[in-house]
């Protein structure tokens, strides 16, 4: 994958701090800092924004010229936070005791609530250590096991692994596992606690009442057809590896298509599949040339939608004059090319 995307490799340890739309040069500016602190501004094409949301708060986009749905989205899309313990015991006791050999979960009301038993190692040598994903946690529960857990997992843990122990015996009580043998089969574990992640906020987008139709729609609409968002906060499938995969193919095809490559955009989806994350159907002229980018982002942020209609609080009362009329790029064109800067994911 490297050698295909060279010389322009990916920049590691790198922070995106800034994007903004230069219409002076038609490109999409990103400021990027290093480790050491150094800083330098870049110009392209296309940028594809894949940061969760609550990073991309974090950044300056005051010249970005997002629609102010997509404002709200990032300020107040509501995000869940998640936490898993992985264990690694002696042997794979869950199949020797227990006789569960296949992959799956338990559920439960208990502080665990989610036991995921692997699918991968069932035919591994059951006198050979195995990982059990023994606690996996969202919403108020993941909040309330974080407190237990520390950035430089195992160390400063022995509560978290006594409550997990404690719930894991308890579960698998009908099979004769008692938390003495569970302590005698323990080896280590790890806890990770994604809300306290800088690099995610949080676990996975979860639409609060409302936000789905509200902010969805605008998500899914590059800023100025050069801005792109993408990842599972930006799909239908929120909160699955689905989801931030088929926005992805969302994202390639619109700027593709803005640029007047409509033979690359098809064999993306004959590559692919046709992807669910673009409907057309049914939508007026305005908002097709909103997804392309063929209208300004001031006519856009102005542009009536059905997902403003029964919401007096949001940011679209004011209808766009010509909602079915033709709009052109800047040059007064509707052919578009493909320009020096290249494209950046962030």
């Amino acid at each position: 994958m490297l050698n295909r995307i060279d010389p322009h490799k990916p920049e590691y340890r790198t922070t995106a701090i800034r994007i903004a739309l230069n219409r002076v040069h038609a490109k999409v500016e990103v400021k990027l800092v290093t480790p050491s602190g150094q800083s330098s501004v870049h110009q392209y094409d296309s940028v594809f924004n894949t940061t969760p949301l609550p990073c991309s708060q974090s950044m300056d986009l005051a010249d970005a010229e997002l629609h102010p749905a997509q404002r709200d989205a990032l300020r107040c899309l509501r995000y869940d936070t998640s936490c898993k313990v992985a264990i690694k015991f002696k042997t794979p006791w869950w199949i020797a005791r227990c006789g569960i050999t296949q992959g799956g979960t338990s559920l439960s009301d208990i502080p665990i609530r989610t036991c995921c038993y692997p699918s991968h190692s069932i035919h591994d040598d059951p006198n050979k250590p195995a990982v059990l994903i023994a606690l996996y946690t969202m919403g108020q529960n993941a909040q309330r096991i974080g407190t237990l857990i520390n950035r430089d997992s195992p160390s400063g843990e022995s509560r978290l692994k006594e409550v997990v122990l404690r719930d894991l015996a308890c579960l698998h009580a009908r099979s004769g596992i008692t938390y003495e043998y569970l302590a005698a089969q323990y080896v280590t574990h790890h806890a990770y606690d994604w809300r306290k992640d800088p690099l995610s906020g949080g676990a996975f987008a979860i639409f609060a009442l409302g936000q789905f139709r509200h902010l969805y729609p605008y998500l899914t609409r590059p800023a100025d057809g050069r801005l792109h968002f993408a990842g599972e906060a930006s799909s239908a499938h929120h909160a699955w590896v689905l989801g931030a995969l088929e926005s992805a193919q969302r994202a390639v095809i619109l700027s593709l298509l803005r640029f007047g490559r409509r033979d690359l955009a098809k064999k993306v989806e004959e590559r692919w599949g046709p992807t669910s994350e673009l409907d057309w159907v049914g939508q007026k002229a305005a908002y097709v040339q909103a997804m392309l980018g063929r209208l300004e982002p001031k006519r856009a942020a102005k542009m009536e939608t059905p997902e403003s209609y029964d919401d007096p609080d949001e940011h679209h009362d004011v209808k766009d004059e010509k909602p079915g009329g033709s709009s052109t790029d800047e040059s007064g064109s509707n052919k578009l090319s493909v320009r020096s800067g290249g494209c950046f994911i962030v």
